[in-house]
């Protein structure tokens, strides 16, 4: 109840009681108001909870700083249901006491005993407490009595042997005196023994000055640099024990990209202007400009007053844009054989599941990768359209861009960096839902906190940027493709730092009492009119992942990140052996199933 309360930024009435005063009060039938904390009780326990409340009020920073009041100084009026160990200290000292009795008088009997070995023949000697009463000549049972009156036959008597099962006739056994026999002579196992005893006793000391030692020089504090540098050395070194799984679909394209491009741009063999010791004078030849403007002539079929702008230049009629209809192509026929291998593997799937009347593809997350539970992410099949043609993609494709990066690096045992789910944390989410939303963030951070960062994929007025999280630095880095103004983000920026305060309440460390914020991060820049935010944020964050150097022209990048989604959603999501392949509602939902 108590941490409820927290989770939603209402501070608890019974936040600085002692833990055994709120055992109390919630054990007797209190409780708390969930909408402002305060504290709720019934009139069993009115007196008792009102004179608690005013004890608290006055004596709860004395507690914090003292410590705790004893139960029965505090409740003395109930002093008669108060359970102390008492009676189980009385009842050990009883026993203690009887066995320390025991004790001497078996000594003292053993001492009688040998005594017994020196008596004259004229009888066994008895101690004091044991007496042996007898008759001369005891009746026979049956027999009438001599005299007047009957009597009784007298029984042999004596006073309670504690030997156990023996004749009242018999003598007690004769036991010699240990203190009377001589002392034996120490054994070989004896000597062991104490010699054992005497060095764990010297182990035993030297224990106890090293702890002494201890105390009076303590060590001093770890350094966090380094003790976090240490932390990365020996993951670093974990993981080239990993085998690494194959490349990404996307890498592999920009790899192959990036081949292309070196052998393209070697140096070829120089031409005759371009030699440095020519044999006859320099032929004259047409500019770079000429040598352009004769090409485009010849490829154009345009003649020199269409050049120079005299005559009018014939334009043919520009297509249509392809538009999306249910259970058409997702691009051109004619484009269709064209497309790389998973992405014609994934549009023979849709239309496949477009003719069984199929609109919705789900993608299974499971409590591990966002720590909200089970849930599922919901893509219309229309988002495939969008993916196909590079136009704006949808949270629910970003959400699986997010999802391949945390596969990929769960593999190769890369654990620094964490996300925030961008199907949960949206502008819309946070206007509409802001009290679960913050209660979302505040659960990333709780459980990230020890990462060195945390992304997050943030929408807002259609526009995508990555929002990067540095927690021990107490750092927001923002990566826009636009570079739009500070205020735009301010909504998610007011939710970070409320949720950041709480953290701060909850738990210790060297942060800052708000978030710095840093907008001017280099990053490549997005054409104005443009709807490719979207696939600019999918590649920072693999840049952000990888490191990498190299920059490939944007076209070359984006087709990687349509392969790399199309694989993913091909390979894990409608095969059933993949990770987020949902079987209980068999990946989509019908078209007139009412889905949203």
């Amino acid at each position: 109840m108590q941490d409820e309360l927290i989770a939603r930024g209402i501070v608890p009435y019974t936040l600085e009681w002692p833990e055994r005063a709120k055992n109390w009060f919630y054990a007797h039938g209190g409780r708390l108001n969930l909408k402002d904390g305060s504290i709720v009780f019934g009139n069993e326990i009115r007196e008792a909870a009102t004179r608690l409340d005013d004890f608290m009020k006055k004596n709860c920073q004395w507690i914090l700083r003292k410590g705790l009041i004893q139960w029965k100084y505090a409740f003395c009026e109930y002093i008669e249901s108060y359970r102390s160990h008492q009676r189980s200290k009385v009842d050990q000292a009883r026993q203690l006491i009887e066995e320390i009795i025991d004790k001497r008088v078996a000594i003292a009997l053993s001492k009688h005993a040998s005594q017994q070995t020196t008596a004259t023949a004229s009888g066994p000697h008895w101690p004091k407490r044991y007496i042996r009463i007898t008759q001369p000549n005891p009746p026979t049972l049956g027999a009438s009595p001599q005299g007047s009156r009957a009597r009784s036959p007298t029984p042999f008597t004596r006073a309670p042997s504690p030997l156990p099962d023996r004749s009242p006739s018999i003598s007690p056994v004769v036991e010699r005196d240990p203190s009377m026999s001589p002392t034996p002579p120490p054994t070989k196992k004896h000597e062991e023994s104490k010699a054992a005893v005497a060095a764990e006793h010297e182990k035993w000391q030297q224990g106890c000055k090293e702890a002494w030692l201890k105390k009076q020089n303590p060590k001093p504090p770890l350094d966090k640099c380094k003790l976090r540098y240490f932390i990365r050395r020996m993951e670093a070194e974990q993981r080239k024990k990993i085998e690494k799984p194959p490349l990404l679909d996307y890498d592999r394209q920009i790899t192959k990209q990036t081949t292309h491009k070196r052998k393209k741009s070697r140096k070829s063999v120089s031409q005759l202007e371009e030699q440095s010791n020519q044999l006859v004078a320099p032929l004259v030849v047409l500019s770079d400009f000429d040598k352009n403007l004769v090409e485009f002539a010849k490829d154009t079929n345009l003649i020199v007053a269409q050049l120079r702008g005299k005559d009018d230049i014939p334009t043919l009629p520009v297509p249509d844009k392809w538009q999306y209809e249910y259970g058409q192509e997702l691009v051109r026929p004619i484009l269709v054989n064209h497309l790389p291998t998973k992405m014609y593997k994934l549009h023979q799937w849709y239309m496949q599941a477009a003719s069984n009347g199929y609109a919705v593809m789900e993608v299974r997350i499971s409590h591990e990768h966002y720590f909200h539970g089970d849930d599922i992410v919901q893509m219309p099949l229309e988002e495939l359209f969008q993916l196909y043609n590079q136009e704006a993609l949808d949270k629910s494709l970003i959400s699986c861009w997010v999802l391949i990066e945390m596969q990929y690096y769960c593999r190769m045992g890369y654990h620094e960096v964490s996300f925030m789910d961008p199907s949960i944390i949206f502008q819309d989410n946070l206007r509409d839902k802001q009290k679960q939303t913050l209660k979302n963030i505040f659960k990333f951070l709780d459980k990230h906190r020890d990462k060195r960062r945390i992304l997050l994929p943030w929408n807002f007025e259609y526009h995508w940027v990555l929002i990067i999280i540095i927690p021990d630095q107490s750092l927001v880095i923002v990566w826009d493709s636009l570079r739009k103004s500070k205020g735009k983000i301010d909504d998610i920026m007011n939710a970070l730092n409320k949720c950041w305060t709480q953290l701060r309440q909850t738990h210790k460390g060297d942060f800052k009492e708000q978030l710095d914020l840093h907008t001017d991060f280099p990053c490549v820049r997005q054409q104005e009119g443009t709807h490719l935010c979207g696939y600019y944020v999918c590649d920072f964050i693999h840049e952000f992942m990888m490191n990498k150097k190299e920059k490939l022209l944007d076209t070359e990048v984006f087709k990687a990140i349509q392969d790399q989604l199309c694989g993913f959603l091909l390979d894990e999501v409608t095969n059933p052996t993949g990770e987020f392949h949902n079987s209980g509602s068999n990946l989509v939902h019908k078209a007139d199933s009412g889905s949203d």
